[in-house]
């Protein structure tokens, strides 16, 4: 969908500013000491908190108050060092009982948490894993609309085996809540009315004393097993994720030995597989070897199987410049073939010239690829990630459906001989109701930058064409890429470096925009006018879910 606010309405949302320090003030600095939760430091909604972490076995607390209900998403980012730190994150309430915790988010190494709280005062804890050092950013990000978390806890004992207990109705798109004693095992079942890909995954219990290692059975409606894991899932807690066909299921968890005992949760995640596609007649490889590539679109799944040494092509086109995503999921949705436990996507442009690929960013088995793509025909190939692989599988495209964001390459060449660099941390996203925070580098050191933003990248909002190249003025090389219709100032530290903050209102009307970002930089010995470009880059603006 295309977006189009009058430049005024924008203007009034992001204020002309030709400072940083309204905006830059976001960004907070971690104040020590701050190791105990009667020392927390207070932050709030929409900041971006930086931490230096540089002491073995260091404690961050941080506490923030909600004046109403929200859902709150509370995510660890990588640092001003740029490197990724090995976090785990708690959050308590206001008399410190432990609401959620979370270690490796989707296995990066960053913590996440996102949860619906009431009106109230908060806890943040974040430490290393293993009392490791490094440095992370902190965003708070509130969504007052955001859905409410539905919690499930454990039946009445006995709750499983069937024959011997009543197992837990816990539903999809639910967390339960659960507490294994010595040789205990809770049987947990949800029911599927169509082909879904389900995600079941136990964690840190959240009251009492917590369990620190399970194990996880999926079992079909008579109870005989269809999968099973030991430590799947960050630590030692366990993961499944299949694609299963209409029926009741049981998700059977225990404690590892049958003696680690404690609370746990699990969780079970969906995604409605109904409207797969069935991957095309073979050959449905390459085009340019004779292959007919599957049609494929935006928001749908499609299915296939693959056989050892073979590669499934699937074609969809982008209509408009647009970030896609593109997931791999073990599993048939006709339930005939045994899963593609290990996936690979390669990403091509019309020409089949290789853009991207991935193989194990998704749980380590399978493949996720995030892209931006301009208008035009692509291919995304699936296939096993070595040559003996076979099985089925199911490939999902979304397209702007979460935020995302890109940097481009590009920029003109400054008198270092390299041209300025603008970039976003590693996680950050622009959410509505957070700061987005970005770096530049490779400036002039102790000079002038003027970033700005807008929301087009074909022409500005007083109507010249994009992108403008600004070689006829003296800057060979310069390219307009964003409508400048926000400008801001800055100041490059000795070392040629800066950061920038952009706070994106709570306002959900923002949702679906893309905002992107360039910058003038002062380089008097870059050219005949003496400013050069940065490149650009952009993110698609959705609220906290």
């Amino acid at each position: 969908m295309s977006h189009r606010i009058p430049g005024r309405s924008l203007r009034a949302l992001f204020p002309l500013a030709l400072v940083c320090a309204p905006l830059c003030a976001q960004v907070i600095p971690e104040v020590e000491p701050n190791d105990t939760a009667s020392q927390a430091q207070f932050v709030a909604c929409a900041q971006h908190i930086e931490a230096s972490g540089a002491v073995v076995g260091d404690i961050d607390y941080y506490t923030f108050t909600l004046p109403a209900a929200a859902r709150v998403l509370l995510l660890i980012t990588t640092g001003p060092d740029g490197a990724v730190f090995d976090t785990e994150m708690e959050l308590r309430d206001s008399s410190l009982n432990l609401l959620a915790y979370n270690d490796d988010e989707d296995r990066t190494w960053l913590s996440v948490i996102s949860e619906y709280l009431p009106a109230g005062t908060y806890y943040v804890m974040v430490k290393g894993f293993g009392n490791g050092i490094g440095a992370y950013g902190l965003d708070i990000q509130c969504n007052p609309n955001g859905s409410p978390s539905v919690r499930v806890p454990e039946g009445a004992e006995p709750n499983g085996p069937l024959g011997t207990g009543t197992p837990t109705v816990l539903g999809l798109d639910r967390v339960g809540n659960g507490d294994l004693s010595a040789g205990d095992t809770d049987w947990w079942s949800f029911t599927l009315t169509t082909p879904t890909i389900c995600r079941i995954e136990t964690g840190k219990g959240l009251t009492g004393a917590a369990a620190t290692d399970t194990i996880l059975y999926l079992r079909d409606s008579t109870g005989n097993q269809l999968a099973f894991d030991d430590d799947g899932a960050p630590g030692n807690w366990s993961l499944i994720i299949a694609t299963l066909q209409p029926g009741t299921y049981y998700a059977d968890v225990q404690g590892y030995n049958g003696t680690n005992v404690g609370t746990y949760t699990l969780f079970v995640r969906t995604v409605d597989a109904v409207a797969a596609l069935a991957e095309g007649p073979e050959p449905n490889n390459d085009p340019r070897t004779g292959g007919t590539p599957t049609p494929l679109a935006c928001g749908l799944l499609g299915q296939g199987e693959i056989t050892a040494g073979d590669a499934d092509w699937w074609r969809f086109a982008v209509a408009r410049g647009s970030f896609v995503d593109l997931r791999t999921y073990g599993g048939a949705l006709n339930a005939t073939v045994s899963p593609l436990n290990n996936t690979r996507i390669q990403l091509y442009d019309a020409n089949s010239t290789l853009l991207a690929t991935d193989d194990d960013d998704f749980y380590n088995v399978h493949a996720r690829l995030s892209v931006w793509l301009p208008t035009g025909i692509y291919y995304a190939a699936v296939s096993a990630n070595n040559a003996t692989g076979a099985g089925s599988y199911v490939l999902q495209l979304n397209c702007d459906e979460n935020a995302l964001y890109h940097n481009f390459a590009g920029g003109c060449r400054g008198s270092s001989g390299n041209p300025p660099r603008y970039n976003v941390r590693e996680w950050e996203l622009p959410l509505v109701g957070t700061t987005l925070v970005g770096e530049f580098s490779d400036c002039p050191a102790n000079g002038a930058i003027a970033p700005f933003f807008g929301f087009s990248r074909t022409i500005t909002s007083t109507g010249i064409p994009l992108p403008l190249d600004l070689g006829v003025i003296g800057a060979t090389g310069c390219i307009l890429e964003v409508d400048p219709l926000v400008v801001q100032g800055l100041v490059a530290n000795a070392q040629g470096r800066a950061t920038w903050a952009i706070p994106i209102p709570q306002n959900n009307s923002l949702a679906g925009l893309i905002l992107s970002q360039q910058a003038l930089v002062l380089d008097p010995a870059a050219n005949a006018i003496g400013l050069t470009l940065t490149n650009s880059g952009h993110g698609l603006i959705r609220p906290v879910r």
